[in-house]
This record gives structure tokens, sequence and C-alpha cells, in this order.
């Protein structure tokens, strides 16, 4: 597509959570320029939220961890989440600090990962790609929500994921320093 750097190669599921209106648009824009997949955008967990996570493969789960007008925050919701589908991949935001103990009840459950608002353009898209990578590498969006990774292989899952976004972050500080990248963030 003109204009567009793609970043992944087939089509995949990307599922938005936010709640805020103003983040929500930017992550539209973001998500539609720069990323082939069907993207769905939600501003709560609601009814209609629920009824297509549960009738929808999704391959990756992006959402922040406070939403003012919900009774569960985002980590409460990927329990919920998780409790259906073992082995969803999860990207986290929030404009607050959150510690690592804040995620101690997804450990060997999921693959996921963190990363503070304002977003830094390039870094978000590299840890996206980076998730749909592999996860498309271990077929880890399961069509038959029966079907559970054991925690093995979500700890393999994860080492991989780490490793690559290693990588990935140290490709993107050398464009960087090149004066290649993106300098939008939100």
């Amino acid at each position: 597509m003109c204009g567009k750097r793609q970043l992944i190669d087939k089509k995949q599921t990307i599922v938005v959570l936010e709640d805020d209106d103003v983040m929500l648009d930017f992550l539209q824009k973001v998500l539609e320029r720069f990323v082939e997949c069907d993207v769905y955008f939600f501003n709560e967990p609601s009814k209609q939220f629920c009824n297509f996570i549960e009738e929808t493969p999704v391959d990756l789960f992006i959402m922040d961890i406070r939403l003012k007008n919900s009774k569960k925050n985002g980590i409460q919701v990927s329990e919920d989440i998780i409790y259906k589908r073992r082995g969803s991949i999860f990207l986290f935001m929030s404009g607050y600090d959150y510690t690592p103990s804040a995620f101690s009840s997804l450990k060997g459950q999921c693959v996921y990962d963190f990363l503070p608002k304002p977003i830094d353009v390039d870094e978000f898209l590299v840890i996206v790609s980076t998730l749909l990578n592999v996860a498309s590498s271990y077929k880890v969006s399961f069509k038959n929500t029966r079907i559970k990774p054991r925690e093995a292989d979500m700890d393999s899952f994860r080492k991989e994921y780490y490793d690559l976004l290693r990588q990935d972050r140290e490709q993107i500080k050398q464009l960087k320093s090149m004066g290649i990248g993106q300098s939008a963030t939100c």
C-alpha cells in the first residue's frame, strides 16, 4: 500500500480498549497508517466488547490499565479474557506508574508488555510488530479456546518475544541516532 510501512505480512486481529477519546483517536490513526491488521476499537469493556472477543480470534489486545467508566481496570479485564483464552497477548498502557507486581496475576498465563504514556510512536510500533510476529510464529491466537498452551510454552514465547524486542529497540535507537524515525507522541 502506498504510504504505509507494512509491519506484518498477513492479516491479524488487534482489539484496542481505551477510554480516552483523544488517545483512542491517536491509536486509530497510527495503527491504520502503519499496521496491516484488522483493528477494532472499544472505549469500555461493554457487552458488545465481551461478545466480540468471544466470537473473534484476537492476536493482540492493546488496553489502557485505568478505565474510568468501568468497574474493572485493564488488568482485571485481561484476567477475564485469559480465563477464556489462556495464551492471549496484551500490550498495556497507562499514564500512571505501575510496578511489575501489578502484573503478578498474569504471570504464566499470557505474554504482555507495558508502555507508559505518553507513547513514543516508534517504540509502540516496534512492540506491536514484535508481539504480532511472535504470536504468528507460535499460533497463539487459538480459534478453539479449549486449547490452552502450557506454562512452559508461554515461558518460551515470552523469552523469544523479549529477545526480539531488545534487538528491535536497539535498531530503533540506531535509526533515531541517524535522524530517522517518528517523532510523535501522545
